[in-house]
């Protein structure tokens, strides 16, 4: 089965992580499942906001309340950037649940 762009995307984007040291966080010791609502964030800004995509008006939506992360981490780039930032988060999150059971 080919990849589509949208699993291209995502794929190179968590690539991308680790070739560039953007943000480092200690993925494992995130507890409450920060990552799944920072994916959470990104989806919700990108369902309310999709009128405004790629405008300056969508890349400066103030981080909503229940952000988990610094405010510095809240950059927000286009409906579609945003939702490819959401999945790999959601990965994240999981790929942190399953090395904690086998750590268990």
């Amino acid at each position: 089965m080919e990849n589509t762009n949208a699993v291209n995307d995502v794929l190179e984007q968590r690539k991308q992580k680790f070739i560039t040291a953007n943000t480092k966080i200690r993925l494992d010791h995130l507890d409450d499942f920060y990552l799944a609502i920072a994916a959470a964030c990104f989806l919700n800004n990108a369902l309310d906001n999709s009128d405004l995509d790629g405008s300056v008006a969508y890349r400066n939506t103030p981080a909503p309340d229940y952000w988990p992360l610094h405010k510095e981490h809240w950059k927000l780039e286009s409906v579609r950037q945003d939702l490819i930032r959401s999945a790999n988060l959601l990965i994240d999150e999981i790929e942190s649940i399953d090395r904690m059971a086998e750590g268990a």
